[in-house]
C-alpha cells in the first residue's frame, strides 16, 4: 500500500495522519496517538496508546486492517514513483556579429 492511499484511508475513518521524519503518527481529532508506525522498516508499529485502547472495537479494527496492509508492504513500494518533466527552455539566437 502506497503511503498516500494508507493516508487518504485512515483519514476516511475520521483519524489525523501526521508524516513526521521517522514515523507516521496517526492522531485522533482530540490529537492523542493511536499508532505510530516507522517508516524505514516493515512490520514496525505501536498501537499501545489509550486512545486506541478507548476506541471501540469495530474501529480498531477497521484502522488494523490498514495498518497491517502498510507495514507489509516492502519500504520500498510504498512510496509513488518519482517523475520528473523536462521543459525545453527557450534561448534567445545570437546575432552575427557584422
Amino acid at each position: 500500500m502506497k503511503t498516500k492511499e494508507f493516508i487518504a484511508k485512515v483519514e476516511a475513518l475520521g483519524f489525523l495522519v501526521y508524516d513526521g521524519h521517522c514515523y507516521l503518527e496517526v492522531k485522533d481529532t482530540e490529537g492523542k496517538d493511536v499508532v505510530d508506525i516507522l517508516k524505514a522498516k516493515r512490520w514496525v508499529y505501536d498501537c499501545e496508546f489509550d486512545a486506541f485502547e478507548s476506541l471501540h472495537e469495530v474501529k480498531q479494527t477497521e484502522l488494523m486492517e490498514f495498518v497491517t496492509e502498510y507495514v507489509t508492504t516492502q519500504v520500498k513500494d510504498r512510496e509513488e514513483e518519482k517523475r520528473y518533466w523536462l521543459r525545453q527552455i527557450p534561448v534567445p539566437l545570437l546575432k552575427e556579429s557584422d
